[in-house]
């Protein structure tokens, strides 16, 4: 879970939507779904919300950071909906909301994914809006409200989220806040586990033999290395030509340690 990128501004579509049926948007909240599939129906309001939506969150699902978006920029079928951050149930007035609405994947729901890290295996292994079902977050658990430097959640070499206190004081968020954000999105269950477990092994296998000959190459002045150290990290974690990001962002960010943080640091612009 990583510091998300919301939208600046409502969407055009959006805002004539809701222009053009104002009793939508204050139905009372027991027909909230109604009101949002009703809205679904215009197809290029929603299809312009996706595409803006994908776009600012570049490509990651705004909890899980599963990529929701092939090479070509395209929405991967069967793994992405409009979630509403706070349940559209909860109160008048949220459904279209577009303070309240982010992208995020299906939650591992769909039984024949091909990608095993998509795929429903069992109900345990449900995570992000599918596990919170009409639960709010937590206050200070959006991840649209956390900080890009110093943050708030790492993963261990298992492939399992730490919360850093430290950093969570310091962003004036309680700690237990973002574990309980963790647990209520469930976002620790072994589907998602195991992939970030060997999206760090991946990057371990070849980064740390690689850095050992880089750094050990006395034929390369510290500039050089520092460049080629860079570059490597810029591979990982920088947004490719579509401006979207690696799938499990974060997993790859902690692999690469305390260099990947003066890269982020240094690269605000890209990711903030």
């Amino acid at each position: 879970m990583k510091h998300v990128r919301a939208l600046k501004a409502e969407p055009n579509l959006l805002a004539q939507y809701r222009n053009a049926n104002p009793n939508e948007q204050s139905r009372p909240a027991d027909q909230a779904a109604a009101a949002w599939d009703t809205f679904k129906t215009d197809k290029p309001a929603y299809a312009e919300l996706l595409g803006q939506l994908a776009q600012t969150q570049q490509g990651l699902c705004a909890y899980c950071e599963q990529r929701l978006v092939d090479a070509t920029g395209q929405l991967v079928p069967n793994d992405y909906q409009i979630e509403h951050v706070l349940a559209k149930s909860g109160a008048v007035g949220r459904v279209l909301d577009w303070t309240n609405l982010a992208l995020a994947c299906i939650g591992g729901t769909y039984k024949h994914h091909q990608d095993v890290s998509r795929r429903f295996t069992d109900k345990r292994d449900t995570s992000c809006g599918q596990a919170k079902g009409d639960d709010d977050l937590p206050p200070g658990g959006d991840p649209r409200g956390h900080p890009l430097l110093d943050p708030l959640v790492e993963v261990g070499i298992d492939g399992r989220l730490s919360v850093n206190g430290q950093n969570c004081t310091a962003a004036g968020i309680a700690p237990k806040v973002v574990a309980d954000t963790i647990t209520l999105l469930n976002l620790d269950c072994e589907r998602l586990r195991k992939t970030r477990q060997d999206r760090r092994d991946n990057v371990n296998s070849w980064l740390i033999p690689l850095l050992t000959e880089l750094l050990a190459e006395a034929h390369l002045g510290h500039a050089q290395r520092q460049q080629m150290l860079d570059l490597i990290i810029a591979g990982r974690l920088q947004p490719d030509g579509l401006g979207y990001l690696r799938a499990f962002w974060t997993t790859e960010r902690s692999a690469l340690g305390s260099d990947a943080e003066t890269w982020v640091s240094n690269n605000q612009a890209q990711l903030a």
